[in-house]
């Protein structure tokens, strides 16, 4: 574990309980919309003193577009909206909680503005599906895409596309590219649309 690693961890737990505890003194809780995430999964960069935890089950870490760097947990509060304690097991990511705060706010986003993100709160307040028909990942070198189940994944951009069933294979072992062709291509495609801009 990272030297001090701990002690941030402890300080922001009683930062984030001290602006919990505010805004339920001031008797605001009904009208907050609280969001917490990581922006990416814990690094596992062995041998550099930054393995600061583990992604268990799933491959890898921050920094990469394995689902180890992808898949992170959130945490939501809205008393009233959100059920305490429940869980919700469908797939969001950072760019849709713009568009919950314009929601939020009750405001409209400028004409001919297109964004990637979704509206999140029917997923949260109502029990619906994902919004999401799929989703594109990039950084650096690394690109990936997820739709349903399936994702396609590639560390570098010459390198071949692998394929994963994430229901079946959520830790991104066994590449079936060469037996799900149809899979592969039609994931391949979608991604091309992404970065064209569909």
């Amino acid at each position: 574990m990272v030297e001090g690693y701990h002690a941030v961890v402890t300080a922001m737990d009683d930062a984030i309980g001290r602006v919990l505890a505010t805004v339920d003194s001031l008797k605001l809780a009904d009208d907050t919309f609280v969001f917490f995430y990581s922006d990416n999964g814990a690094f596992m960069l062995e041998g550099r003193g930054l393995e600061c935890s583990t992604n268990a089950p799933f491959r890898e870490g921050g920094v990469t577009c394995w689902e180890g760097g992808l898949r992170v947990a959130a945490m939501a509060r809205w008393p009233g909206k959100i059920e305490a304690g429940g869980t919700i097991d469908e797939s969001l990511w950072s760019p849709d909680l713009l568009v919950a705060c314009t929601r939020l706010a009750n405001v409209d986003l400028p004409d001919g503005l297109e964004l990637d993100g979704k509206n999140p709160l029917p997923v949260l307040t109502e029990g619906a599906a994902s919004p999401h028909h799929s989703m594109y990942f990039s950084f650096r070198k690394h690109t990936a895409l997820r739709k349903g189940d399936w994702k396609i994944v590639r560390t570098r951009p010459e390198q071949d596309w692998m394929l994963f069933n994430l229901a079946s294979d959520p830790g991104e072992r066994s590449n079936v590219a060469g037996r799900k062709t149809d899979v592969l291509n039609e994931l391949v495609i979608e991604l091309q649309q992404w970065e064209g801009g569909f």
